[in-house]
């Protein structure tokens, strides 16, 4: 299953930033293992986005309480879920196993 998971600052930048290299390292931990497929900051600064693939949303909420951005309280978390009906060829498959894919071109 992949999912969109937002997360929203919910205190100032300062005491986000506190916790930066934490949560940077949880990231790169995650993508690492797959579970994150891309992960970035949102164009307003308010927060980032990432997509991520996880089993089942038990996983997902088992990663996310490892997250020192949400140990530490300075997110709000929002996660919507899909399973992909298409693709682009390039995305792999393992991701997305039942989604056609769709070449480029």
């Amino acid at each position: 299953m992949l999912y969109v998971v937002t997360l929203n600052y919910a205190r100032p930048i300062e005491e986000v930033n506190g916790h930066l290299d934490a949560h940077k390292q949880w990231l790169g931990r995650f993508t690492k293992s797959g579970h994150i497929l891309a992960a970035g900051p949102l164009a307003d600064g308010t927060g980032g986005v990432m997509l991520v693939h996880c089993a089942d949303s038990d996983e997902l909420e088992a990663m996310m309480e490892q997250d020192a951005f949400v140990i530490e309280r300075v997110v709000t978390v929002s996660v919507q879920s899909f399973e992909p009906a298409l693709r682009a060829e390039a995305f792999a498959a393992q991701w997305a196993p039942l989604a056609k894919a769709i070449a480029a071109g």
